[in-house]
């Protein structure tokens, strides 16, 4: 059954600009799925963690978050060229692990994100 009734104004607004915060990613080449752009943020709430921790936090497999962590990162899982949002660096603590932080390109991003949001302090 389809309801007649709309969506109340506050929940419209808050819909409003969800779709702006997103609007960055629309502007990438190629497309996006919904499990990389959470990943991206991720990364972007948390940087310095595993890919354990994000998915995790995700609460999604490893092997999962790993495939969404290549797309967004230089090269995807089929060693093609990626988004280049986050940089996949070794541990320094623990050199069998691997760390996610936001490359330039993946901090602008977040930046343009945050922004539409209002959340972002004046520098």
């Amino acid at each position: 059954m389809v309801s007649a009734r709309p969506l109340p104004s506050d929940e419209i607004t808050m819909i409003s600009n969800l779709l702006g915060a997103l609007e960055p990613f629309f502007g990438l080449s190629g497309r996006l799925p919904a499990r990389a752009v959470q990943a991206f943020l991720l990364v972007a709430a948390h940087e310095g963690e595993s890919v354990d921790d994000y998915a995790r936090r995700a609460r999604m497999s490893a092997n999962t978050m790993s495939r969404n962590l290549a797309d967004i990162s230089e090269h995807n899982r089929y060693n093609e060229d990626g988004y280049s949002l986050v940089i996949r660096r070794e541990n320094p603590l623990n050199r069998r692990q691997r760390e996610y932080r936001l490359s330039e390109k993946g901090r602008a991003l977040a930046r343009r994100i945050a922004k539409s949001l209002g959340k972002v302090p004046s520098a």
